[in-house]
């Protein structure tokens, strides 16, 4: 029997400002997988194994909530007091034997007497009933039951169950299916305290109650008297099971958001933590300014009371929500001293690497520190062991997920940093191999993308692996498998290696993959020229300075960049020649902007292309490129790696590339007409005679 809920998931790459609601996208999920694993977790675990796990890295922040709203957590246990073990034995038996001899039905007080008798049991006496076919019977019935329990009966029987999962089996299913039913039916008649405390409950069984959280959520959506009778650690309570089943309400979630910015002083930096971590969960990114600030002034007054769970849950949310406060990253960046980085794990090194990146802001000092703890960490000696196995023995701060590669590597080489001495491409390079010959890479076939199309803009392709992930096998596997499709870095991949890799012959994208792109994706010359400040500006001085429109014309010269290029031909002597205008392309349509040597045409087409010949007229061709800010490191003159990739590969195509710097255009829009020719003859008089 399947159960359904909506949830959303993020990509960390580029954050994408939107609300999640349970309208949001269907997955669809059984209550027996959900007892083995929580969902989204794709190896299987016993309920024990994921307490642990969890434990590790979050929960910790969920138990140290304060004494009033810690009914069952991980670190709380109701005292029960044990019957002798004969006692025990005689009403386990007794209620057994009937079923089984007897076919009798059991009542509900029967079904919650043995649970809690159950409860109280050693471990031994619990591994000597999981193979007794009654039990298969007792959890038929209870099913029955579940709804003629009553409030009191129906804690105890979930509290029993949270203590016995080592009798758990498929067959537990449909009582798991009924008492979550009945309490999506009662929790109307519940106060906050309840309808937290059998959430709690349900959690401590690693069991998303489908039907009971939607119907609590909507609950507290609805009736506004009793949100606003949530006391402050029950809000933050409240916003845990919202991150829990990633996702809520949309209006809900404003609502949560406008409570935590009148309390958010009142609140531990775990706690904000903790609510930060649940809203990134739920695809929520906080609107409010005025919260984030806040957020910002508690925790970077002293970050040392920061745990790792924490700090990486806050750069979440900030990141999410696209808020840089200059403020605390200076704070932050004073903190992050090579002994702090040492003491990190690799999971919170690739948040805070993915963090700074994603703010283009960089100091050399501390990603050195990151490469290094990578470098460190990857040099540990390992088995090449099947992947089941390699995430059960070895402990997440000894070795990198697939994930953390791919962030770090991408925020590496996103921000330009050069790693030359530190032997970082050799390292990553390796570790990439090495997680697709294990196998780790085929669970997420995404993240070998990503590592790809990082490594293609550090000027590495592996051959090997970029045929892997463009063969039609593992497109199809990366389409069934993926939390997001990474058609843009297939894209940029594919295109790169017709441009700077002559010598390949593997596997290309299909033309009806390029026939299927949207224009977000491959990019439209009309909104550059609307959007990008100062490039009309530019053309009109440039227009001016060679004699009209026919010497300069504005495209994309690579299909798979977006930016605007502005195109001058000039001869050997420097005059300007009148530029020929592109035509659409079918694959991708787009003007290619000059005309194309068969080189060029054949390594964009996918085509082995012949070698070139000699022009009999030497002539040059010019790419303007004017810079936005978020194609440079912040506050530096320095280009940003995807950007510093398409000069590159301006240069493999013939083009002598002319930058022009933000803060170059921010002091020309201040400048007269006159003043901002001066300022392009300067820097085109190498190139051209005016």
């Amino acid at each position: 029997m399947l159960a359904t809920i909506k949830l959303m998931r993020p990509s960390w790459i580029r954050p994408k400002f939107r609300h999640s609601c349970f309208s949001s996208r269907l997955y669809t999920v059984s209550y027996e997988k959900a007892i083995r694993s929580p969902v989204g977790k794709r190896i299987p675990q016993t309920p024990a194994n994921t307490y642990a796990k969890q434990i590790r890295f979050g929960e910790k922040a969920y138990g140290d909530l304060r004494e009033n709203v810690r009914y069952a957590c991980h670190i709380y246990r109701e005292k029960v007091d044990k019957l002798p073990a004969s006692e025990s034995h005689r009403v386990i038996e007794n209620i057994l034997s009937d079923i089984k001899l007897h076919k009798k039905k059991i009542i509900a007080t029967e079904f919650t007497e043995v649970l809690q008798v159950l409860a109280t049991c050693d471990n031994n006496v619990l591994k000597r009933y999981c193979n007794d076919d009654g039990f298969k019977d007792l959890w038929m019935l209870g099913a029955e039951v579940s709804n003629t329990l009553s409030d009191d009966q129906l804690k105890i029987v979930l509290r029993s169950l949270t203590k016995i999962y080592m009798l758990w089996s498929a067959s537990i299913t449909d009582v798991l299916m009924g008492l979550d039913h009945c309490c999506a039916q009662r929790c109307r008649d519940w106060n906050t305290t309840t309808l937290l405390l059998v959430a709690d409950i349900w959690h401590l069984m690693a069991v998303k109650p489908i039907q009971y959280m939607q119907a609590m959520l909507n609950l507290f959506d609805i009736d506004t008297e009793t949100f606003a009778a949530l006391s402050t650690p029950q809000l933050v309570h409240l916003t845990y099971f919202v991150g829990n089943v990633r996702g809520g309400p949309k209006s809900l979630l404003s609502s949560i958001e406008t409570r935590l910015e009148n309390v958010i002083e009142d609140l531990s930096v775990s706690e904000i933590g903790l609510v930060c971590h649940a809203l990134f969960k739920s695809s929520y990114s906080i609107c409010s300014t005025t919260l984030l600030q806040k957020i910002g002034n508690k925790v970077q007054k002293d970050f040392s009371e920061l745990d790792i769970y924490s700090s990486v849950s806050i750069l979440k949310q900030f990141r999410y929500s696209g808020f840089y406060q200059p403020s605390f990253f200076a704070a932050l960046e004073l903190y992050l001293t090579d002994e702090h980085v040492e003491k990190l794990n690799l999971v919170a090194i690739s948040h805070y690497a993915v963090t700074f990146a994603s703010f283009r802001y960089w100091n050399e000092k501390i990603f050195n520190a990151f490469v290094n703890k990578f470098i460190s960490v990857a040099s540990v000696p390992r088995k090449l062991v099947p992947f089941s196995k390699k995430v059960q023995e070895l402990h997440p701060s000894v070795r990198a997920r697939c994930k953390d590669i791919a962030k770090l590597l991408w925020a590496v080489t996103s921000m330009n940093h050069p790693c030359e001495h530190l032997n970082f491409d050799a390292v990553a390079l390796d570790e990439v191999q090495s997680r697709v010959a294990t196998g780790e890479m085929d669970w997420f076939p995404h993240y070998l993308i990503d590592c790809l199309h990082s490594l293609a803009m550090r000027g590495i392709f592996p051959y090997d692996l970029i045929s892997l992930v463009l063969s039609t096998d593992y497109l199809k596997k990366i389409k069934e498998a993926a939390l997001y499709e990474p058609r843009r870095q297939l894209f940029v991949l594919d295109g790169s290696i017709g441009i700077e890799c002559q010598d390949y012959t593997g596997n290309r994208l299909p033309p009806s993959f390029k026939d299927q792109l949207p224009a977000a994706i491959t990019g439209t010359d009309g909104f550059e020229l609307k959007a990008k400040v100062g490039l009309t500006d530019i053309m009109q001085c440039l227009s001016d300075l060679l004699g009209g429109k026919t010497f300069i014309h504005c495209r994309s010269i690579i299909p798979h960049f977006k930016t605007a290029d502005i195109i001058i031909h000039v001869d050997s002597a420097g005059h300007p020649l009148a530029v020929k205008q592109g035509h659409a392309s079918k694959a991708h349509q787009r003007d290619l902007a000059v005309p194309l040597s068969d080189n060029m045409l054949h390594g964009l087409l996918g085509r082995i292309p012949a070698p070139e010949k000699s022009p009999a007229v030497e002539n040059r061709k010019l790419a303007v490129e004017v810079l936005g800010q978020n194609q440079c490191v912040r506050d530096r003159n320095v280009l940003l790696g995807l950007n510093r990739m398409k000069m590159r590969q301006l240069e493999k195509l013939g083009y002598k590339v002319i930058l022009i710097y933000p803060f170059e255009i921010q002091q020309l829009e201040n400048s007269t007409h006159e003043e901002r020719e001066d300022f392009l003859k300067e820097r085109l008089s190498n190139y051209i005679a005016f």
